[in-house]
This record gives structure tokens, sequence and C-alpha cells, in this order.
């Protein structure tokens, strides 16, 4: 068996294009090496690819833009796995990994929250007339931020598929978007679907959230997904309701340079 070897893989050559065959070849578990892919966010990360010869055996991306940082990995087996996490791993971050990834048992054992994977097929339907198209990447960020949501980035509005609902004052009471597309796979991640807690049970994220699929129907995207805290059931109920399956799940650690060695 050829010696395992751990790249830094750089656009333009042909490791990284390797690389990235291999993981829309294992388009679930390297979801999201194939979202840090898009331009809107290639800028915010840093790629890797662990080989055997010329033979691709995993692939991790390490994604600075939010904080704390991300380093999602998908591995053919626990050599590579830690190989690559030991390669990627600078400073505390959250290790993403696709549920049924096979982990060195150090990192096995870390708690770990779970998000439930549902996704569903876009639906060109028209849109409420209360939803409107939201640009303003400061006013998102502040209702985000006012809200606990920490996964949105101004970047992401680059993507389009914004959408939200106002009150009679113009102020947020619901928004949401997508937080990448994957044109290889034509899937798009939905995400940041917020609802004030005073404005909810109005049906608003129902809306939004059909708004989205509309408009990446319209834009030709075939699917979309999201996640959703497997803690909560009730919100993967609510999404089954509206056309979502579950498709997986996907595991979050904190991790810190030593817990990669």
């Amino acid at each position: 068996m050829s010696p395992l070897s751990v790249h830094e893989l750089q656009p333009g050559t042909a490791r990284f294009d390797a690389g990235c065959a291999w993981a829309v070849a294992h388009g679930d578990e390297a979801l999201l090496f194939l979202a840090d892919l898009a331009s809107p966010l290639r800028q915010h990360a840093v790629f890797f690819g662990a080989f055997r010869g010329e033979q691709v055996c995993a692939v991790g991306v390490r994604f600075h833009a939010l904080a704390p940082a991300t380093f999602s990995c998908a591995a053919q087996d626990r050599e590579s796995c830690a190989a690559l996490i030991d390669a990627g791993v600078q400073s505390e971050l959250v290790l993403v990994t696709h549920a049924q990834q096979v982990l060195p048992g150090h990192l096995q054992a870390l708690p770990a929250d779970v998000d439930t994977w549902l996704t569903g097929e876009c639906q060109r339907t028209a849109r409420a007339p209360e939803v409107g198209a939201l640009v303003d990447a400061a006013e998102l960020a502040s209702f985000y931020a006012l809200h606990g949501m920490r996964h949105f980035h101004p970047d992401m509005l680059r993507f389009g598929h914004y959408f939200g609902v106002r009150d009679d004052a113009g102020a947020l009471l619901c928004a949401g978007g997508v937080q990448f597309v994957i044109a290889a796979l034509g899937y798009a991640q939905v995400g940041g679907l917020v609802t004030a807690p005073h404005a909810r049970g109005r049906a608003l994220a129902t809306r939004v959230l059909a708004g989205i699929s509309g408009s990446l129907a319209a834009d030709g995207v075939q699917h979309c997904g999201l996640f959703a805290d497997a803690a909560a059931p009730h919100l993967t109920a609510f999404y089954a309701a509206r056309g979502f399956r579950v498709r997986g799940s996907f595991a979050f650690r904190t991790l810190n340079r030593g817990a990669g060695r």
C-alpha cells in the first residue's frame, strides 16, 4: 500500500481537481467541502486532501469566516481522517462530519451536537405578497445577531435567494436565505430561517421558506436542504410537513490543535 500523504490543495493543480472530483463522488459526506468551493465562500476556505500515491482517500476544508471557524472532512478510513485533521486544525474550531464518518477513537469520544439533514425538491410557486427580497447584509446580520443565529456571513448574500417579512414599520419579523449553492449537484442549502419570538405562530417561516424554494426553482436549482437541531424534534416535524425528508445527519464537535494530534 502506498504511504499516506496530506497536501493543501491549490486551485488549478491536478491534486485540487482530483480532490474536487472525489468530493463530488462522495457528495453527502463531502457536502461542506463542495459548499466552500463556491466562489463567494472560497476566499474564506483552505482545502486539504489525503492521498495514497495519486489516489484520493480524504478531503477536508477549513472555513474561517465564521466564529468559531469550522473544519469539515470526509475520509475513507480513520488513518486518513486523523492525518487530515492533524494538518488542518490550527486553533480551536468546530469539527463537522457526516454522522456516518469513521473517526479516530479520541475524536469519536468527544461530545457532539447533532443536526438532522433534511432535503426536498425546490417548488416553483408564486411568492406570497408580503414576502420580499432582502439585500442589506448589515440589516440581516443585525437581525440574526439579535436572535442568536451565528451561521451567517455577508458573502452568502451573493448567492441570492434571501427573503423576509416585515411589520408595518418596516422591521424584519422573519428572514431566511441560502448559505451555499453546489451547482454540480443542483443543490442549495437553506439557512438562517428565523422568526422573531413575538411574531411566531403566524406561518411567516412557511411563507419565507416557500419563497426561497420558488426562487431557487426559478434559477434552475432542483433540490434544497437544511440542518435542524436533532435535539428539537419539532423542527424536523415542521420541515417534514413542508415536503422535506430526512437524508442523514451531521455531527459538530469542538476541537483544538491538541485534539487532532
